[in-house]
């Protein structure tokens, strides 16, 4: 009986993640903060633990206090969640 050896490589997605703008600011000022995932991956990002609806663009501007994090998922299907601010 021959035997083949199968080698996989899962490739996770990049989890580069940024933040521009300002870490603390008056929420009723023009200021805020941006949240940033890297490009070519699909993006959703969470506050205070819920997905915000139609929030899927690898940037994000911060709109009010809480709790983030942006979960990532490149070509493949392989996801990592990545906490990024508390604010």
């Amino acid at each position: 009986m021959d035997t083949d050896t199968v080698v996989v490589f899962a490739r996770l997605p990049d989890t580069t993640l940024s933040f521009a703008g300002k870490l603390v600011y008056c929420s009723t000022s023009a200021d805020s903060a941006v949240l940033i995932t890297a490009n070519g991956v699909i993006t959703q990002w969470y506050r205070n633990g819920v997905a915000l609806p139609g929030a899927t663009r690898n940037r994000l501007r911060v709109t009010g206090s809480g709790s983030y994090y942006a979960e990532v998922k490149n070509e493949e299907g392989c996801v990592l969640k990545h906490n990024l601010l508390h604010s």
